[in-house]
């Protein structure tokens, strides 16, 4: 499972479209100056969002991004096999199998549980939640004092 930069700026990219006013579409190179993304590279991210249907655009001078659904209804996860393609085990299995000795066996099912628990947190998370986490990280710089 990855999560490189591509995964991370579509995340900021999606997380700008969430917070847009509804209705109103947001062109890329706001979401890239904003985020400091390269416009290219999230170009190429939106695409990928479009296809997948996580995004729609809309044409013309006033155009740009948009949510295709509510904020609540996209999950991490999705965004993340939008970007970077179906989660693949970073292990594959031994060519051993069940032949392999019994450390390699035990350091492989951990990593497979690791993987699980990342996916099933990845499938649990959505959009509206990561709202929800910048906001808070955003009203806690506020309430710093410096003496």
């Amino acid at each position: 499972m990855k999560f490189s930069a591509r995964s991370q700026y579509a995340l900021e990219a999606l997380l700008a479209l969430a917070e847009a006013p509804e209705g109103e579409p947001v062109q890329v190179r706001s979401i890239a100056d904003g985020q400091g993304i390269p416009v290219r590279f999230l170009e190429q991210i939106m695409a990928a969002l479009k296809k997948t249907g996580l995004v729609r655009s809309v044409r013309g001078a006033r155009g740009g991004y948009m949510l295709a659904t509510e904020p609540g209804l996209i999950r991490v996860g999705q965004v993340l096999q939008a970007v970077e393609g179906p989660f693949q085990e970073e292990w594959e299995k031994s060519a051993h199998g069940d032949q392999a000795p019994a450390a390699s066996r035990a350091v492989h099912a951990l990593w497979q549980e690791a993987q699980d628990a990342v996916r099933n947190l990845f499938e649990c998370i959505t959009l509206r939640d990561l709202v929800e986490r910048k906001r808070k990280l955003e009203g806690s710089r506020g309430i710093m004092f410096h003496i």
